[in-house]
């Protein structure tokens, strides 16, 4: 029955193209979380003495930690602590969300003073995007998929699929690199081709080469060797070593 079900679902199902980014706070915690088990791994200690202190450390300008929030007192760890943050009291939630949204909407305002949202592309209209390099190719838009997903075409013919955060607009003109293969049942209406020259005609006739003459003073002369020079126009002498 398992084998049958998945495929009736398989069959049923839509595939829906998706590039969704995880959010900052996620990937910067899961950042965090690998550099304490890499700082537990090199000086071979326990990692969960690591993260209970992770628990133990306030969050932003709250003044209140993950574990205070979640058990309403501190977490006992080898760092002194007093006995009274270790008794459970009553949490300001309202307090530390307040503030945590205060932080949210400052870092939102910032950056949104150099962001702003992209304009819609059109079909037909020219664009350039990266494909396995830092070069930025030309190329044509085809279509619009969805909201942030479009279809475009290279010069040479490819069809690819990029989201409009990897699309720049340009005013170049998109010349295509296909050409039209020749048709051959219109050769017999055009002038023949002469025949290809014998090779007795092609081959040229070899010339002689006169090879210079080197003159015994100037083979027996050593080569020249130019001081090295710094970028700031210091000559560079070699050390003399005196012999005491």
């Amino acid at each position: 029955m398992a084998p049958s079900t998945a495929l009736q679902i398989s069959r049923n199902s839509h595939l829906i193209m998706a590039s969704c980014t995880l959010p900052p706070l996620a990937e910067r915690t899961v950042q965090t979380i690998k550099r304490i088990f890499q700082k537990a791994k090199d000086s071979k200690s326990d990692p969960y003495l690591g993260l209970l202190e992770y628990r133990n450390t306030p969050i932003d300008n709250s003044g209140y930690s993950p574990a205070e929030l979640l058990q309403g007192r501190q977490l006992r760890s080898i760092l002194p602590i007093l006995p009274s943050q270790l008794t459970p009291k009553v949490m300001d939630h309202s307090r530390a969300r307040s503030i945590m949204q205060a932080n949210k909407d400052r870092t939102t305002k910032v950056y949104n003073r150099s962001s702003h949202i992209l304009p819609p592309l059109k079909e037909g209209e020219i664009a350039r995007f990266q494909q396995d390099s830092r070069i930025w190719k030309p190329c044509q838009i085809i279509s619009r998929l969805n909201d942030k997903s479009y279809a475009i075409k290279t010069p040479n013919g490819t069809t690819f699929r990029r989201n409009r955060c990897h699309l720049i607009k340009s005013n170049e003109e998109f010349h295509s690199n296909l050409h039209s293969a020749p048709n051959i049942f219109d050769n017999a209406h055009s002038s023949p081709v002469p025949p290809p020259p014998s090779q007795e005609q092609t081959l040229p006739q070899p010339t002689p080469v006169e090879q210079p003459t080197i003159n015994d003073d100037t083979a027996s002369s050593p080569p020249i060797v130019k001081p090295y020079v710094t970028r700031s126009g210091r000559v560079c002498k070699p050390k003399k070593i005196v012999d005491m």
